[in-house]
């Protein structure tokens, strides 16, 4: 007689041959033993597939599915479409999982009636083996995004992996991860959060999340900027869609879109990179972005983004006002703001002194 599972696992996989094992170890040695792992094969071109054949052949719980590279987005909706527990998790395939995670997160769902359980984790790193506890600050209580503040999008972490959902609330609510290559969570994730009501917080650490991974896409993130800009407008469109865009909501978006202009830009770039990303951005700022000017009008960096006729001038303008806020020592040079600042200045300096040399070469 076969057990129905209360929970599925869904763990897409792409070449992770060298950590697959640990991962999967993690999760059919659970102490939870009703539960199901759909492994999505995202077309790997190394040994994954046929390590997940292997366990699939000793477990009966491990079901293997496989596609075209589609990446992990696709592939967390194909193992959702397949999934038939009262809850769903997705891991990712490069993690590995404390012993009891599945059965502490779903007893905390039980006890409070929660569609999405959020739980802790640590940082793992691969180089030197250290496990680093990570905080996060969420209420002790059954919770809901309104009653969180401005910065609740970096606060609950836009990752799926260290959530456990009611499949019925997913489902209920048309929830779809995006098929991109970068940032294919943060949509799900985000939505998800928006539209839940019963949301609580498991405070244990239960998820190791690797980092300093030389294959892991979320290394690789300076590669693709403008897919943060489409994820945003994407969750801004859907939240007003749905009724949500107002209140904490659309303050926490609004918030969140700035932080995302900034980080995007201050990383990393060169000057033609800097230009088309610019080119691509000024256009979509309104009504994509943002509402109105009032949206943004506190903000130095993004009203000038804005106001400006052509990208040189937004150089120009961005120069004069990062220098005038590090001049009069406005803001803790420790600071986001301050980073960014210092950041940004480095390319409109440059153009600066190119100007400055062109204009004492002229014939007087």
């Amino acid at each position: 007689m076969t057990t129905q599972p209360i929970v599925s696992v869904v763990i897409p996989v792409y070449n992770a041959e060298p950590y697959l094992r640990a991962c999967l170890n993690s999760v059919v040695n659970q102490t939870l033993r009703e539960i199901e792992i759909i492994c999505v094969d995202d077309g790997s071109t190394d040994g994954s597939l046929a390590i997940l054949r292997e366990y699939e052949a000793a477990d009966k719980r491990v079901k293997v599915l496989t596609q075209q590279n589609l990446y992990a987005g696709v592939a967390r909706n194909n193992g959702m479409a397949a999934a038939c527990g009262e809850y769903v998790i997705f891991l990712d395939s490069d993690d590995f999982f404390e012993p009891d995670m599945l059965k502490s997160a779903l007893l905390c769902a039980q006890k409070n009636r929660a569609e999405i359980v959020i739980f802790g984790y640590n940082k793992f790193d691969m180089q030197t083996g250290i496990k680093e506890p990570q905080q996060i600050k969420l209420p002790g209580h059954v919770f809901s995004a309104d009653e969180l503040g401005i910065d609740f999008i970096n606060t609950i972490q836009t990752s799926a992996w260290n959530k456990l959902y009611l499949r019925s609330f997913i489902e209920d609510n048309g929830l779809q991860f995006e098929a991109r290559k970068k940032c294919n969570d943060s949509y799900f994730v985000q939505l998800s959060v928006i539209l839940a009501s019963r949301m609580v917080y498991l405070n244990r650490r239960l998820v190791n999340y690797r980092v300093n991974n030389p294959n892991s896409l979320q290394g690789k993130k300076n590669e693709s900027r403008e897919s943060y800009i489409d994820c945003r407008i994407h969750i801004k469109k859907s939240a007003a869609e749905r009724g949500k865009y107002h209140g904490t909501v659309k303050a926490a978006l609004i918030h969140n879109a700035i932080q995302i202009l900034k980080s995007a830009a201050s990383a990393p770039i060169s000057f033609p990179e800097y230009k088309q990303y610019y080119d691509s951005i000024k256009p979509r700022l309104i009504p994509c972005l943002f509402d109105d000017e009032q949206d943004f009008k506190h903000d130095a960096y993004v009203t000038n983004l804005y106001h400006s006729r052509d990208f040189g001038e937004f150089l120009l303008l961005q120069l004069h006002a990062a220098e005038e806020a590090l001049k009069s020592d406005y803001i803790s040079k420790k600071s986001y703001d301050y980073r960014v600042g210092h950041a940004l200045m480095g390319l409109p300096r440059r153009i600066m002194r190119l100007f400055d040399e062109t204009e004492r070469r002229k014939p007087k």
